[in-house]
């Protein structure tokens, strides 16, 4: 019951303060704060890092759709691993259904793609910091199956070495 009330409520109010913050459907705002955030993700030089990646949305059973631990080393996938405090639990995650997410540039791309497709609905959090996406709501037709919701915490770069 406590998942069910989590993953409910948790996306609602963030889309909630997201609207509150002017992030709507227009095109050049959203290029522009695209814009913003990959220059400011390119300025932070950051080559490995990792993420967790909670994904919600159509693509595949829920039981598969448990936060991840993405890895990135030298701008490579090292690993995605379903998160869980105790690293010695760490199993892997498909590839299938997380592999267009697990790297910053590539949640860069899927806002792009979102935009150049002219989403119904597309509300984006970038990290004031970093510049990396933190949630995404992405939706191609209202109402369609194509709905993707993601939230990328637990940010940690790698020490330069």
């Amino acid at each position: 019951m406590k998942l069910r009330t989590r993953w409910t409520i948790l996306p609602m109010l963030l889309l909630a303060a997201l609207a509150g913050c002017g992030l709507g459907d227009d095109d050049s705002l959203q290029r522009q704060k695209l814009q913003e955030a990959r220059t400011r993700w390119q300025g932070k030089n950051v080559a490995s890092y990792s993420y967790v990646l909670e994904l919600q949305c159509f693509c595949a059973p829920a039981s598969q759709l448990r936060p991840v631990l993405v890895t990135v080393q030298n701008g490579a996938v090292a690993s995605l691993q379903y998160w869980d405090p105790d690293p010695a639990k760490r199993t892997p995650a498909p590839d299938s259904i997380f592999g267009a997410y697990d790297t910053v540039e590539e949640l860069f791309d899927l806002i792009e793609d979102a935009i150049d497709r002219d989403a119904d609905v597309l509300q984006v959090g970038y990290d004031a910091e970093y510049g990396f996406p933190y949630v995404v709501n992405v939706d191609y037709k209202t109402g369609g199956s194509e709905q993707k919701l993601l939230f990328v915490t637990r940010f940690t770069p790698a020490p330069a070495g």
